[in-house]
């Protein structure tokens, strides 16, 4: 299986079409979506609870990246929007309830 990485610059603006996304790229997507910024950092800590966004596992022994060991979770723009979509509570009736 091939998997196409984005660029690695993530102060691009977020990719809209069919790729995978690496973590920091995941989070800024997710920031530029929600305008709340999240960090690849709290999406790791999701991803070990399995609170957050479903991802894959990309390379490993062989693979490419850190001198053929590299793992890394990659995740799909459609699979992230759909996670944002949960994140959302029911609309307040009144402000003193955020």
């Amino acid at each position: 299986m091939t998997a196409a990485l984005a660029s690695s610059d993530p102060s691009s603006s977020p990719p809209t079409q069919s790729v995978w996304l690496s973590r920091e790229q995941a989070a800024a997507y997710i920031s530029h979506r929600v305008g709340v910024p999240i960090t690849a950092t709290v999406l790791a800590n999701k991803a070990s609870t399995g609170d957050g966004p479903p991802y894959r596992i990309w390379g490993g022994k062989g693979g490419l990246g850190r001198g053929g060991r590299g793992r890394y979770a990659v995740y799909r723009p459609a699979d992230l929007d759909t996670w944002i979509e949960t994140q959302f509570h029911d609309p307040l009736a009144k402000a003193s309830n955020v």
